[in-house]
């Protein structure tokens, strides 16, 4: 075969290629409704999706710091509401003692079920939740009190992202609950210690006095209670702005890979007409060349 035979079936080659592809290109678009397949159809556009799809996954990992902080939250708003009951408990059992007709035996009953509510009490300042210490902030795997009541986790706890550039208190501390003491607060546990020794004393002037420091610690514990409550509110609504800001992501997603039917669909009735063209003009150089061969 002479040379310029050869470039002529090259030619022919690398034409029918050509068409070929750009025909299974707008074939696959129709079959797939996306406008590309791979980065290298088109990198401007494959960046913007790319910009987009890392939108929704930033957004999945938005809801689900907030999906975790909702449970934690929830384990402690359900343990705060049992220590606000317990100091209403003690408050009350300490104003019925300092009435006139209680004795010195009726407030030594009244002392024992202080004892078994500050048990109850200092077993939900350790409450743990999926093996962590639900008080204790960043030192999550040391019990927020040790057996004479003092704190020894973390004051500063812990934060999470919830949306772009937000983040929020991902716990609560229990001096937030139980009272802090460097704040010059008597603590819930020390104030129904308090309240014990006055009763087992028979001394109204220190039931009195316990009584204001466990009305006191109630206010502490339902301030937290309420934080909680705010804190739950506000996780409700960044994950529903999150939610929303999926949906924008996966909707520019869609408008960016999305391929547009009709376009599609006159380009692929173009490159058949063109592959089919090239065909032909193919066949009818073959047949010349032989022709030429011949003679």
């Amino acid at each position: 075969m002479r040379v310029t035979e050869a470039l002529v079936y090259n030619r022919m080659g690398r034409n029918n290629t050509l068409s070929r592809q750009r025909l299974d290109k707008t074939s696959l678009q129709l079959m797939t409704g996306r406008s590309i397949e791979r980065p290298s159809d088109d990198p401007l556009l494959a960046s913007r999706i790319e910009q987009a799809n890392r939108g929704m996954r930033r957004t999945d990992r938005f809801r689900e710091n907030i999906a975790q902080t909702d449970t934690h939250y929830r384990n402690v708003e359900s343990t705060v509401a049992t220590v606000v009951d317990q100091l209403s408990e003690l408050s009350e059992l300490a104003i019925s003692m300092v009435s006139g007709a209680m004795n010195a035996d009726n407030k030594s009953y009244a002392a024992e079920q202080v004892t078994n509510i500050l048990q109850s009490m200092r077993a939900l300042g350790n409450m743990k939740y999926d093996g962590k210490y639900i008080f204790s902030g960043r030192l999550e795997t040391t019990p927020a009190y040790d057996d004479l009541g003092n704190y020894q986790g973390d004051a500063i706890g812990r934060t999470t992202e919830v949306t772009d550039g937000y983040s929020i208190q991902a716990d609560m501390s229990g001096l937030e609950v139980f009272g802090d003491p460097g704040a010059g607060a008597t603590t819930a546990f020390q104030a129904a210690e308090n309240l014990r020794t006055g009763l087992l004393a028979n001394d109204n002037t220190q039931i009195l006095a316990a009584l204001d420091e466990l009305q006191a610690a109630h206010k502490t514990a339902t301030g937290a209670w309420s934080v909680i409550g705010y804190r739950l509110s506000e996780l409700q609504q960044y994950d529903g702005i999150n939610d929303d800001q999926k949906i924008n992501y996966a909707e520019q997603e869609a408008d960016l890979v999305g391929a547009d039917y009709a376009k599609a669909a006159s380009e692929m009735q173009f490159a058949e007409t063109v592959y089919q063209a090239s065909l032909a003009t193919s066949s009818r150089l073959m047949e010349i060349l032989k022709m030429e061969a011949r003679l």
